[in-house]
């Protein structure tokens, strides 16, 4: 060991020799770098090392490498190539190496050494260091889209990224983000090629030899620099270089579609040399001009460029890419819609947006989402896809035929208030209404309905904005006759009453909410809360009466919830604490023993009584009534408010502490440190001693945490 941190502190004398000759570093400076190194060398060599110890290591050369820098710059040194200008940083890769190798799972430490390597400009480091990512962790998604990335962005090799996004996805084929970033890939790639169409059609033989030199030069400088800095081996190979790895499936390519059939490899090679910073136009155009010209027209690989070329220009590879995605990962639609948004950051990309919502229709018709997505799309100005309107249009009252699955088509006033609106919201209206005969849930379908006339009814404004209420009126009305009625939909039917002044009408809506669907709970609260208020003068039996009748209908399985709501009710109309009382405990007799949340909430409205008898009946009530062992957070909640208390009742405390810890004392360490803790304070040192004794006895697990927490506390005190 002592021999090989040797070794490594003399091959630092010549960097150190350097920094202390150009007064980057005092001679003592050197003595503590020195120092600090053989500390951290050693810490490296260790029976069992930690990662800690590397990256100690590494904050350490960081910080030195930062302090260098202020200095040469404060110095006014600007000799670039000594010793000292890549040592620190060429030992900073060599700890993260070392690191890797030993925790190759830490995905944390690999992400870590991509970014230093992206900081320091080491391109060539960054590609080796993700293809050995990529080995120990094939199924991570990220890593393959880092890789495709660099390879794009750092190398302008195109064919590498789409090769490397390919491999990711025979390995992850139900990888969501694999996929949008190979659609992304292509849109990019297509979007490049068609600027610099544009730009050779602008300047068809201007070419810029400084821009090529200046190109070239700062490639030279980078790769010398990837020289200075590869710790590895001698092979100059750029970008991320990964042999096949076992996990992947040697089944061909995963992309099969006989439209790619036009495009070759050899195609592709050929449009990577466009592939060039944005900064370099006329270099650019040049490359595709010799690209286009480079085989004589003769041959048959030539032919092959000009079709490759338009159908990347138009677009097609990704949509093959889209249509292979929607067949690994099928019926979501979330994801076919991000597709959408990915189109929409492009140029020229509206066929392959209407690709997409006819996917939707074709595949799933069935689902509510897709037709509130056409009918958007109608509203964005865009043009129906076929299919997306009945044969007939809006007018049409009858559905055709295996269409109607038993609902009604639109009413004549429903027809009748849909000719006052705009073209595009007449549009977006019939496609609602041929989702309400296709979808498999209709009820879905008009909450959705509704939903995107109340958007259009907040941007709009005077006349338009009467003749949006009055559509969503009439289909509201209409609903139960059509079939489609739904909870949703009378709850947002009454919503748009309430924003008109008609609280009244609101209030039928919502019982006849509570009627046709009595198991609702979130139409009960919306009823009863609209209830309350609107008739201030209601009694206690009125709104009892109310309640037993929503029980009844909801069932104990959601009588949490509506205890709630009565107790609300209760305490807005000043009912007596005996009646709130009263619903907390039949509520709580309903629901199974450790039902915490309504306890907690039982017990916390007992504490804000000024009578200390309400809650000390209320535990009496859990404990002894319904036999409740009790969930621990009912104990810590009992506890706490017992301890809020302006006068401690020290026997009642230590009764429930008892039982909570002969309860839950195996497990928790919180009740035994809040007993002792509380002893303490009480002054009762022998209880306190007895406390940690049992505790120690107790306790099956977290032990030692409940030794650091003591200790901790004894400190303090």
């Amino acid at each position: 060991m002592a021999e090989a941190v040797q070794q490594q502190l003399e091959q630092m004398v010549p960097e150190l020799e350097d920094l202390e000759r150009k007064g980057l570093l005092t001679s003592a400076e050197v003595k503590m770098v020195v120092k600090k190194r053989t500390q951290f060398e050693y810490a490296l060599r260790r029976r069992i090392t930690q990662k800690v110890d590397y990256l100690r290591y590494i904050a350490f050369e960081l910080g030195l490498e930062e302090l260098r820098k202020q200095r040469k710059v404060r110095l006014g040194i600007t000799r670039t190539n000594a010793p000292s200008d890549f040592a620190i940083v060429r030992r900073v890769h060599f700890i993260f190496h070392k690191a890797l190798r030993k925790f190759r799972s830490d995905m944390q430490l690999w992400l870590e050494y991509f970014d230093f390597c992206r900081k320091t400009s080491s391109s060539k480091l960054l590609g080796k260091a993700i293809a050995m990512a990529l080995r120990s962790h094939p199924q991570q998604e990220r890593l393959w889209v880092m890789a495709a990335k660099h390879e794009f962005d750092d190398n302008s090799n195109v064919t590498a990224a789409r090769v490397l996004l390919q491999r990711g996805l025979r390995m992850n084929d139900a990888s969501k983000l694999l996929w949008r970033e190979y659609f992304r890939l292509e849109l990019l790639f297509a979007e490049k090629i068609r600027a610099r169409q544009a730009i050779l059609m602008m300047e068809p033989s201007s070419v810029s030899a400084s821009n090529k030199k200046k190109s070239s030069k700062s490639k030279q400088q980078q790769k010398g620099q990837d020289d200075e800095l590869d710790i590895d081996d001698n092979d100059g190979e750029e970008g991320v270089a990964l042999e096949q790895l076992p996990e992947e499936q040697a089944d061909g390519p995963l992309v099969k579609d006989p439209r790619l059939a036009m495009t070759t490899s050899e195609d592709f090679m050929s449009f990577d040399t466009m592939a060039e910073d944005d900064d370099e136009e006329t270099d650019a155009a040049s490359a595709l001009e010799r690209t286009l010209a480079a085989k004589p027209a003769a041959t048959s690989k030539s032919a092959a460029t000009p079709n490759a070329l338009a159908s990347i220009t138009s677009n097609t590879i990704p949509k093959i890419v889209y249509a292979n995605a929607v067949k690994a990962i099928k019926d979501d639609i979330d994801f076919r819609l991000e597709f959408v948004d990915i189109y929409s950051k492009f140029h020229n990309v509206a066929d392959g947006i209407d690709d997409v919502h006819a996917s939707l229709l074709a595949d799933l018709p069935h689902a509510p989402q897709t037709w509130a997505v056409l009918a958007q799309r109608c509203i964005d100005g865009l043009a129906p896809v076929p299919g997306q309107l009945l044969s007939a249009g809006i007018s049409s009252t009858t559905p055709a035929k295996g269409q109607q699955r038993g609902k009604s088509a639109a009413t004549p006033a429903v027809l009748s208030a849909y000719t006052s609106l705009s073209p595009e919201e007449q549009l977006a209206c019939a496609t609602f209404e041929n989702g309400l005969t296709k979808a498999e849930a209709p009820a879905a379908v008009g909450v959705l309905f509704a939903q995107l006339l109340r958007q259009r009814i907040a941007m709009s404004t005077g006349e338009a904005r009467d003749v949006l209420l009055n559509v969503l009126l009439t289909l509201c009305s209409s609903s139960v006759e059509r079939g489609f009625a739904s909870a949703a939909l009378f709850e947002v039917w009454a919503a748009v009453l309430l924003a008109l002044d008609k609280a009244t009408e609101a209030l039928h809506v919502l019982e006849q909410a509570t009627v046709k669907f009595p198991q609702e709970v979130s139409s009960w609260r919306q009823y009863v809360s609209l209830y309350i208020r609107h008739h201030r003068s209601a009694s206690s039996d009125q709104v009892k009466r109310l309640f037993e009748r929503a029980e009844s209908s909801v069932g104990d399985k959601n009588a949490n919830e509506l205890a709630l709501l009565h107790v609300d009710a209760l305490e807005s109309l000043q009912g007596s604490t005996a009646d709130i009382v009263q619903v907390f405990q039949s509520a709580l007799r309903k629901t199974r023993p450790g039902c915490n949340e309504l306890a907690c909430t039982y017990l916390r409205w007992c504490g804000t009584r000024s009578d200390p008898l309400i809650l000390n009946a209320a535990v009496d009530f859990l404990f002894t009534q319904l036999g409740w062992t009790a969930n621990f957070d009912v104990y810590q909640c009992i506890l706490r408010l017992e301890l809020e208390r302006p006068v401690l009742d020290a026997a009642r405390m230590w009764s429930l502490f008892d039982r909570a810890c002969r309860v839950h004392g195996a497990h928790h360490h919180d009740v035994w440190l809040q007993a002792i803790q509380l002893a303490t304070e009480l002054g009762d040192g022998e209880r306190a001693t007895q406390l940690h004794w049992k505790a120690m006895k107790t306790l099956r697990s977290n032990r030692n945490e409940f030794i650091r927490l003591h200790n901790l506390a004894s400190l303090r005190r």
